[in-house]
């Protein structure tokens, strides 16, 4: 039987874990989703945060402690918010325990939340922490052997970090798994691992390492879940922006992604752009780019509603965005439509068929 959670804080990061949610596991069930108070969710549909169609949860910022509704409090840290938040996290988590509710906390720091330790081990059966970066023990290949993946393997990346790539990542497992496709899933969020999902960030964050030496600790840890799990496809969450987005905002220079491409090269690759972004002719011109530098061309595109306050961008160096209304997207894929060489789809509106008959309409 599943367990009954309520999810805290709510926000446009784990919208695509809500949709996703009781199609990827079946250990958990959603019962609330809470939003921290000022962020103007409460009373609307969980996927007003992004401008999305309705999903069938109404966010609340009440806990309802005392309530049987939910016996399950999974706590987060959002790995996308950049501005200094207190989300109380061990004020709740005490007041849930207290009530005799369990709570899962997953950390998105790698030095962790001290307060939250220290609780843990006060109610060590009652708070279950999930940290940023767990050591992965793999077997060393004396030889330094680089491996080949010996399966198909897709990379989800975008633009911007915030445009739909982790929405399209777990659409795609879902559809995987509807088909009976064994998927060994790569992503960089957290909560990732309610699904099965992996990460690297215990390489990613390895100060012993160089860059090359973290290209190739990639490679055997992806080559030993290869062994273990016995995947059909690999499906690879970008860890960065793939590309710099233009002088004003340099977003990461895609270093991860490259340094991931080395170590697993893709053999196709979904990219995700704001709506006004595509565009024919500037998509074949990355395309390229992509093919040069991560060693891969552009299978298909997802089009994000989302857009860039340039204004913002120009004064303040950095990215703001704003969720449109879906209208604006179709009106851009049918303006655009004819130009079109790479396929260009909106998951957010049912595309994901098409984008999974695009990646495997060679093996069908």
């Amino acid at each position: 039987m599943s367990i009954p959670v309520a999810i805290y804080p709510f926000c446009a990061e784990i919208l695509p874990i809500v949709k996703t949610f009781n199609k990827l596991q079946e250990s958990f069930v959603i019962k609330r989703l809470i939003s921290p108070s000022g962020f103007g969710l409460t009373g609307h549909d969980a996927g007003y945060v992004c401008n999305h169609p309705d999903v069938g949860f109404v966010v609340t910022e009440e806990f309802n402690f005392e309530g049987k509704e939910w016996t399950t409090l999974i706590l987060f840290e959002p790995i996308m918010i950049k501005e200094k938040i207190d989300y109380s996290y061990v004020d709740i988590a005490e007041a849930a325990i207290l009530y005799g509710k369990q709570v899962i906390f997953f950390s998105a720091s790698e030095e962790g939340d001290n307060k939250i330790n220290k609780l843990s081990k006060l109610y060590s059966d009652k708070i279950e922490i999930k940290p940023y970066i767990t050591y992965k023990n793999h077997a060393h290949n004396e030889e330094h052997k680089f491996y080949d993946m010996e399966v198909p393997v897709i990379l989800v990346g975008g633009l911007l970090e915030e445009a739909d790539n982790f929405e399209v990542l777990l659409k795609l497992a879902v559809k995987l798994k509807m088909e009976n496709t064994n998927a060994l899933v790569i992503t960089k969020h957290p909560m990732g691992e309610l699904f099965g999902f992996y990460n690297l960030n215990h390489i990613w964050n390895c100060t012993d390492h160089s860059e090359a030496q973290k290209i190739n600790e990639i490679n055997r840890y992806m080559n030993s879940l290869l062994k273990e799990k016995r995947p059909e496809v690999i499906l690879m969450e970008a860890p960065d922006a793939v590309l710099k987005y233009n002088d004003y905002a340099v977003n990461g220079f895609g270093i991860r992604t490259y340094m991931l491409c080395q170590a697993v090269a893709p053999e196709r690759f979904i990219c995700c752009v704001p709506f006004e972004l595509a565009v024919g002719e500037f998509l074949d011109a990355i395309s390229k780019k992509f093919e040069a530098t991560l060693g891969v061309s552009i299978t298909s595109v997802h089009a994000s509603n989302i857009l860039i306050d340039m204004q913002d961008l120009k004064q303040k160096f950095d990215i703001s965005i704003v969720y449109c209304n879906l209208k604006f997207v179709r009106q851009q894929l049918f303006k655009e439509g004819r130009q079109y060489q790479i396929p260009v789809y909106s998951v957010v509106m049912n595309g994901i068929d098409e984008v999974y008959n695009n990646l495997f309409e060679n093996e069908c």
